[in-house]
C-alpha cells in the first residue's frame, strides 16, 4: 500500500528487497520492484528482477520478451554489448524458432565482430533442434556465416550439405554449395 501512494518510498522499497529472498514471495516482489526500478532507472536491480521473473516463468515466449529487456538495458544502459549477446544467446535456446534473438544476435555480431561465437552459438542450437525446417534454415545461416565472414569454406560445404539432406531440394543451398566447390 505504501508503494502504491509513494513508489519511491525507501523504506518500503528496502523492505521488499529482503523480502525478494523469500522463495514465496519472489515472483509478487519482482512483478512490484520492476516498475520502481524502471522509474529510478537502476537497470542493474531492474535486470536482477527480470532474472527472477525468467525463473519463475513457464512460457518460452514470455522468458525471450524478458532477455530482451536485459540485453537491451545490458547494451544500453550498461553498455555491455558482449553481456547482451551471451543474454540473447539465452534467448535463441528457449525460443530457437523465435526470430528477434537470431535478428539481434546477428546485429550484435556485425557490431562486435563475433562471428566465430555466433557460428557456435547456432551450431550448438541446432543440434537439439527437432524440426527439420528450422535446423535447415539454421545450417543454412550457419554456412553463410562460414563462408562469408570467416572464409571457412569447408565448414560452409559442410553446413550447406547437411541443408540438402534435410531437403534435396533446396535451390539456394545447392547453388551455394555449388559456387563453394
Amino acid at each position: 500500500e505504501i508503494i502504491e501512494t509513494e513508489p519511491e518510498n525507501e523504506p518500503a522499497v528496502e523492505a521488499l528487497e529482503r523480502l525478494i529472498e523469500h522463495e514465496e514471495f519472489r515472483r509478487e516482489v519482482a512483478e512490484i520492484l520492476e516498475p520502481i526500478y524502471r522509474t529510478l532507472g537502476a537497470w542493474e536491480k531492474l535486470v536482477g528482477v527480470f532474472e527472477i521473473m525468467i525463473a519463475e516463468e513457464e512460457t518460452a515466449a514470455r522468458k525471450v520478451d524478458l532477455l530482451h529487456e536485459i540485453a537491451q538495458l545490458q547494451e544500453t544502459a550498461g553498455d555491455e554489448p558482449e553481456k547482451a549477446f551471451r543474454t540473447l544467446g539465452r534467448a535463441l535456446a528457449e525460443d530457437p524458432s523465435e526470430g528477434r534473438p537470431q535478428e539481434e544476435l546477428e546485429r550484435l555480431a556485425r557490431v562486435l565482430v563475433l562471428y566465430d561465437d555466433l557460428v557456435a552459438l547456432y551450431s550448438g542450437q541446432v543440434e537439439s533442434i527437432d524440426n527439420m525446417e528450422l535446423a535447415a534454415s539454421y545450417h543454412l545461416r550457419i554456412a553463410r556465416l562460414c563462408e562469408e565472414q570467416l572464409q571457412d569454406v569447408d565448414k560452409a560445404i559442410n553446413h550447406y550439405r547437411e541443408v540438402l539432406n534435410i531437403d534435396p531440394m533446396h535451390i539456394e543451398a545447392a547453388t551455394a554449395l555449388e559456387g563453394a566447390y
